[in-house]
């Protein structure tokens, strides 16, 4: 875990942010994703997690790479501020949607790290085709 900040990443197939209940809803938790063709666009939605010790902001990086190494989507999430009352865990929550091609299948690394490039969080999701 890194001093200040912590992460955790999971990928779904929807992910709901209900405001009156300041929760998240997170549908089927997926280890593999299957699309019907290559190349295809990803359909599925990342929910992340930023836990603040000691400061009650910050920035990280979520990068994916395919199984070659090369970053297929990022996303810099600056301006994080805690959001929670004084008696929770310091933190944010966030979901996303991020579409990136797919040419291949394989194995995909989701990746959030602090603004120094320290990983706070991994994800491993396998892309598949569906077979008919």
């Amino acid at each position: 875990m890194h001093a200040a900040i912590s992460g955790q990443l999971l990928i779904a197939d929807q992910v709901v942010d209900n405001h009156e209940a300041r929760a998240h809803c997170i549908q089927n938790v997926r280890n593999e994703v299957q699309v019907r063709t290559f190349p295809s666009v990803t359909l599925f939605y990342l929910w992340a997690k930023v836990l603040f010790f000691g400061v009650n902001q910050g920035v990280v990086w979520i990068k994916v790479y395919d199984s070659d190494q090369n970053t297929v989507w990022q996303k810099k999430c600056e301006g994080l501020v805690n959001r929670r009352t004084e008696l929770l865990p310091a933190g944010i929550d966030m979901a996303f949607q991020p579409r990136f091609v797919v040419h291949e299948e394989g194995l995909f690394h989701f990746v959030m790290t602090d603004e120094e490039g320290a990983t706070l969080a991994h994800y491993p999701l396998y892309i598949s085709r569906k077979e008919s």
